[in-house]
């Protein structure tokens, strides 16, 4: 866990792509909270790597959230669309787009190959 400065070389991050309009840092978030959070996301993204079984992966799938993950853990669980193998940010960002490019039907097929 990165601490304050993780958290603040991020938000300078943010602010030196001008992304400050489209990135939220809500801090502590209530499950009910967390829970519509989800739902109003087409993709939750966590890129933990391998060693790591973040609860937030679930919690998004549960929500009916599609995810995209670097964790192996899950390479049997999901879809290969929902992994991603490296933290290289064109792979990330190709994965991105076709989830994001998914129409309601498409995302809900994925939700269904979850389980």
């Amino acid at each position: 866990h990165g601490g304050v400065a993780y958290e603040q070389m991020i938000r300078a991050q943010v602010s030196q792509y001008g992304l400050a309009d489209a990135v939220v840092f809500p801090g502590a978030v209530s499950q009910e909270n967390a829970r519509r959070l989800y739902r109003e996301h087409a993709v939750y993204v966590n890129l933990t790597g391998d060693g790591s079984m973040d609860k937030t992966m679930l919690e998004a799938m549960a929500s009916g959230t599609v995810v995209l993950v670097l964790n192996s853990a899950f390479r049997s669980k999901i879809p290969d669309t929902c992994l991603v193998a490296s933290l290289d940010a064109r792979e990330i960002s190709d994965k991105m787009k076709v989830l994001l490019a998914q129409d309601p039907e498409e995302r809900q097929a994925l939700l269904v190959s979850f389980q």
